[in-house]
């Protein structure tokens, strides 16, 4: 049986402007799994286990909804509550699984398609370090224009939920997604007052999910979901060095299910 999930290997790199200036770059791998598709990786790849430990493991419970139920039923069901339904289409998830056990993502994107295989939306869901989760829903009413007719999608949110201590709550987010193709990128700008002070990037090239190539990312990327946590401690080290100030995380509950939708109240300014 043929599947549609892939490995993206390539490059992550943040630049950050104010209040003080910092950026880096570091080589990566992550996974463009097809939902439909995770059963039968669990079967086919000795490597690869879905709600069970393995060397690499993808669980419902590290993700939107909940836990007892499979992740495409869960994200049906997220989508539903915003009256978004999608039968007979496919959901594509790019995320970083757990390794050996140990896994974290900063952020995971769902690319849900309709029975005709037009894109319909995309799910950002976000993670912070202190086990908190939240889902943006970005559909065609928070679309953005596309510079020079370029084929990509682009899309607004509010920013609602509390990730670093070094960025305040006061922004808004503008999401650029590639086609998925051979080669892809997404990209992520966070502006306050129109002016764009941090840029996040995510670039490579997809190769198909197989036991080579499962295999070859293990041993050229040993430690990624440990280099993933140790790199954002040292960020945030080399950040307090260089005097960013501390913002505290506000008051209230941060919901795993993610009820909160965008608000609507348009566009930035770039």
């Amino acid at each position: 049986m043929t599947t549609n999930s892939y490995l993206l290997t390539g490059h992550l790199m943040h630049s950050r402007r104010t209040p003080v200036s910092n950026h880096f770059t570091y080589p990566l791998y992550t996974f463009l799994i097809d939902l439909d598709d995770l059963a039968e990786l669990d079967r086919r790849l000795a490597l690869f286990g879905y709600n069970r430990p393995n060397i690499v493991s993808v669980y419902s419970k590290d993700h939107l909804g909940d836990p007892r139920r499979g992740i495409k039923e869960n994200v049906a069901h997220y989508l539903a509550t915003h009256n978004i339904h999608l039968p007979g289409g496919k959901i594509i998830l790019l995320t970083n699984p757990r390794i050996v056990g140990y896994g974290f993502n900063p952020v995971s994107f769902y690319y849900c398609y309709d029975a005709g295989g037009e894109l319909a939306c995309i799910v950002a869901e976000v993670n912070n370090t202190l086990g908190e989760q939240h889902p943006y829903l970005l559909t065609p009413e928070c679309a953005l224009p596309v510079a020079d007719g370029k084929p990509a999608h682009r899309y607004w949110a509010d920013k609602q939920f509390y990730v670093s201590p070094f960025i305040e709550m006061d922004a808004r987010y503008e999401f650029t997604f590639s086609p998925l193709s051979e080669t892809m990128q997404v990209q992520i700008d966070e502006f306050r007052g129109g002016e764009r002070f941090f840029q996040a990037q995510l670039w490579g090239r997809r190769e198909p999910l197989t036991h080579r190539s499962l295999l070859g990312s293990l041993l050229r990327y040993p430690f990624m979901t440990l280099q993933v946590m140790a790199l954002i401690h040292w960020q945030a080290f080399k950040l307090s060095r260089l005097g960013a100030p501390w913002i505290k995380k506000p008051s209230g509950k941060t919901l795993k299910e993610g009820n909160l939708p965008n608000k609507l109240l348009g566009p930035s300014t770039p």
